[in-house]
């Protein structure tokens, strides 16, 4: 790949100069508009709306009616469609005894009669899980592919394999409504994962309305997104989630990476007090900007675990920000995790001076990929 080929556009006149306010550059309308042409913004803000849709869509699909109730899941995907199965698999562990497992590789999984092998495709053009999910075909179990149409469609209706088909108009990561609710409409109405609609409607609707707040129409000083966006502005976030939290603190991360187009770190509590906590007081320590994802945990010893290691980092050198995003249930305190980091995320990217939609890099990699031998 050549450095043009993965060079990410930045506009220096976009970006906060001399005797400009970071906080002035996240107030103007026309920043948002000349740095992101496509609407990501957009997309963003529909989210609830994206998580309605697709529990609806999931919840009356004629076709999970030929599907056996399975003993466990394994979702087949990459990326953006891969993040929401996480979130559902987060969600199974806690309300079903049924085990999802999320499959990240082109190596074909095993599988048996009673597994329910699911390929998650955005475009059904992923080339990692078509392999895995063609790769497992003479494997016993049942079988279904999720996507938007693409390789995975054609091959799962050449080989008699049903399709949940939906519409989504952009990039996988701003499909996370459709990853997390098709795959927990599907399981609860294979009578495998018990969620109630009005539970369902509840989470959203809590998301929705914290997440109101967040948007780029609201000013800095009532906007804790764009607060903390300024805060983490150049250095490199190492989010870390308590417990189940761990996932929405993946998406943070993936978000850092793919919007705001810089480093960015995750890991999960306790794990993280095992290993990671260890580095932060070594060099390159004025970089790392640790941000704490708090909600999950019940045990009070567990909630002090991760009062001392706020304590800890700030003793390192490291202000830590930490984040209660609890909500009314596990769903709903995902959902507002991975909502805020979007939204951070978003607005990262603008203090960056980059266009948040495109990923140029990840594209050259998957072009360079194309032109090797097989």
């Amino acid at each position: 790949m050549s450095n043009a080929n993965r060079a990410v556009t930045r506009h220096p006149a976009a970006t906060p100069g001399v005797g400009v306010q970071p906080a002035a550059v996240l107030d103007d309308p026309a920043h948002y508009e000349r740095l992101d042409p496509s609407g990501l913004r957009h997309r963003i803000a529909s989210f609830a709306d994206q998580c309605h849709e697709a529990w609806g869509l999931s919840r009356t699909w004629l076709a999970s009616s030929s599907l056996a109730s399975p003993q466990r899941v394994v979702v087949v995907g990459m990326g953006g469609s891969a993040i929401g199965a996480n979130i559902a698999a987060e969600v199974c562990m806690r309300r079903s005894s049924l085990p999802v497992r999320v499959h990240r590789s082109a190596e074909p999984p095993q599988t048996d009669e009673h597994t329910l092998l699911i390929a998650s495709s955005h475009s059904g053009d992923t080339e990692e899980t078509l392999a895995a999910f063609q790769g497992a075909a003479e494997q016993p179990g049942a079988r279904l592919a999720i996507t938007r149409g693409g390789a995975l469609q054609a091959y799962a209706e050449r080989s008699g394999i049903p399709v949940l088909q939906f519409e989504h108009d952009g990039e996988p990561r701003s499909a996370l409504g459709f990853g997390t609710f098709l795959l927990l409409g599907l399981l609860t109405s294979l009578n495998t994962l018990s969620l109630a609609d009005s539970e369902v409607c509840r989470a959203i609707a809590e998301m929705q309305g914290r997440g109101r707040s967040w948007w780029a129409d609201v000013r800095t000083k009532d906007n804790t997104a764009k607060r903390l966006a300024l805060r983490l502005h150049g250095g490199i976030p190492v989010v870390l989630g308590e417990e189940y939290l761990g996932v929405a603190a993946r998406r943070w991360q993936s978000q850092f990476n793919e919007n705001s187009k810089q480093w960015a770190f995750s890991g999960s509590l306790p794990e993280a007090a095992h290993n990671l906590l260890e580095g932060f007081g070594q060099p390159a320590q004025d970089l790392i900007r640790p941000v704490l994802l708090e909600g999950a945990a019940e045990h009070p010893r567990e909630r002090a675990r991760t009062r001392l290691i706020a304590d800890s980092l700030l003793a390192a050198g490291h202000p830590c920000e930490r984040l209660d995003v609890r909500g009314s249930s596990e769903l709903a305190t995902l959902l507002i995790a991975c909502h805020l980091g979007d939204w951070v995320s978003l607005h990262l990217a603008m203090l960056n001076g980059v266009d948040p939609a495109p990923v140029p890099a990840i594209g050259a990699l998957k072009r360079a990929l194309r032109s090797e031998p097989a």
